[in-house]
């Protein structure tokens, strides 16, 4: 890597005894030639490190004689930038413990304001491989460290430069948990704790490393926080996931009942799609519970969906009868008032795997709802003549399954005995028939 001095005729208010200063340069050869860029008749000068990193005192002859005074007045020492066509060495945040800060700037301020970096020389730590990232694979990493401030949530940006590949993981300590991981999307939000320090981990393939810029602010209201801004999603073939968030979101109108149940607060967020079939499928697939609705205006519900309030959080509507050609509108929001990130696509593919159903009149009856813990009753439609057993398993909120039963497929009611074994709260119920599979809250009282 070399090093140049751009900019010499600008002057600069530098100390007269500036070259007593420190400066600290990477361990390789620094080629100070400023001869061709500056004017200056004078040979370059090599500096040769000798371990990772060292301070170099530059109170030698080479800069301070009479023949190096204007750029000791100038722009010497003031405007030093690494110049190397095929990449910097390896990147000081290369390693965790040395994870370079980046501050959290105020919402509206990036992605102009980010950190500059430049990966084409960084090398493999020994953390896991992120959530979102194919296990197995060689990925190359660099380390910034931050603090949430007085933020409960936060925006990432990523701003490429010749990098073309890459993944982002936020991490509550270098050896800690993840918080957050999006792979090949330039921006995310992401929940934080206030006042806590974290980890932002950025990730390529070796192969397509290079340069960007990488920025953290407070996010604002998301652009599509109301109908009128609805963002436009394309209704392809198949899904193709688009990236959304509902954090600082507010309510634009009241919470609908769905599945049988209203929320108290719907911080909502709105999509609109052009309908290309008469049925379309609305995926999301997110962090939090979310309720899924489709509406002919801003105003006008024609069907929603919310049958899964645990992990993994996602909802899938098909909706027919629509017009094609027509817009239509889209709204998601977190159950409860919750706020998160999730995805989202409108498709008319017709998946071959598990269809989800709920009791939205998509198939399923369970009762009674609540119950007292002893026994419940279900029953099917659309149930295969092929089908010959029904798995019943029940989960609790944190995603562990408490009770699971195997019986015959029949048609009409089926009784599942309880027998007082699950303590009073609230369950989901997953029932599973051939290929089909029901969904719905269970809630049992004292």
């Amino acid at each position: 890597m070399s090093y140049k001095f751009h900019n010499c005729s600008t002057r600069y208010s530098i100390p007269p005894n500036w070259c007593a200063f420190a400066f600290v340069f990477p361990a390789i050869a620094l080629s100070m030639d400023v001869s061709a860029e500056c004017g200056i008749t004078a040979p370059g000068h090599v500096l040769v490190a000798q371990k990772a990193y060292q301070t170099v005192v530059t109170d030698d002859p080479f800069c301070c004689n009479a023949n190096w005074d204007s750029v000791c007045e100038g722009a010497f020492a003031a405007l030093l930038s690494a110049e190397d066509a095929g990449g910097g060495g390896v990147p000081d945040n290369d390693e965790c413990a040395n994870a370079a800060y980046i501050p959290v700037l105020w919402n509206g301020t990036c992605p102009g304001g980010g950190v500059e970096g430049d990966m084409t020389a960084a090398t493999s730590s020994a953390l896991a491989v992120p959530s979102c990232m194919t296990a197995g694979i060689t990925l190359t990493d660099v380390f910034y460290a931050f603090n949430s401030g007085s933020n409960s949530s936060l925006q990432v940006y990523l701003t490429l430069g010749t990098m073309s590949a890459w993944g982002i993981q936020v991490l509550d300590a270098c050896d800690g948990n993840e918080v957050f991981c999006v792979q090949g999307l330039a921006t995310g939000i992401f929940t934080v704790d206030p006042g806590m320090d974290y980890i932002l981990r950025l990730l390529t393939l070796p192969a397509f490393a290079g340069t960007y810029a990488i920025c953290l602010q407070a996010p604002g209201a998301p652009a599509n926080d109301d109908c009128a801004n609805a963002t436009m999603l394309i209704a392809g073939e198949e899904c193709v996931g688009t990236l959304a968030w509902s954090y600082t979101s507010t309510q634009s109108i009241p919470p609908v009942t769905c599945s049988g149940w209203t929320s108290g607060t719907a911080n909502d967020v709105w999509f609109q799609f052009v309908a290309t079939s008469e049925t379309q499928i609305i995926e999301v697939d997110g962090t939090i519970d979310m309720v899924l609705g489709i509406y002919s205006d801003c105003s006008t519900l024609i069907a929603c969906m919310d049958s899964l309030y645990i992990a993994p959080h996602y909802e899938t509507l098909t909706q027919s009868g629509l017009a094609v050609g027509r817009t239509y509108y889209v709204r998601v929001y977190g159950f409860a008032g919750t706020t998160g990130n999730f995805y989202i696509c409108v498709h008319r593919d017709i998946e071959n795997g598990i269809e989800n159903h709920s009791n939205n009149g998509n198939g399923l009856s369970l009762w009674p709802n609540p119950t007292n813990g002893q026994e419940i009753l279900f029953e099917l439609e659309g149930l295969a003549g092929n089908v010959h057993t029904i798995a019943v398993d029940i989960y609790d909120l944190t995603g562990k399954r408490i009770v699971t039963r195997e019986m015959a497929a029949q048609y009409g009611p089926t009784q599942v005995e309880l027998n007082g074994e699950i303590a009073a709260g609230t369950y989901v119920v997953t029932i599973t028939a051939g290929d089909l599979r029901y969904v719905e809250r269970l809630v049992i009282g004292d």
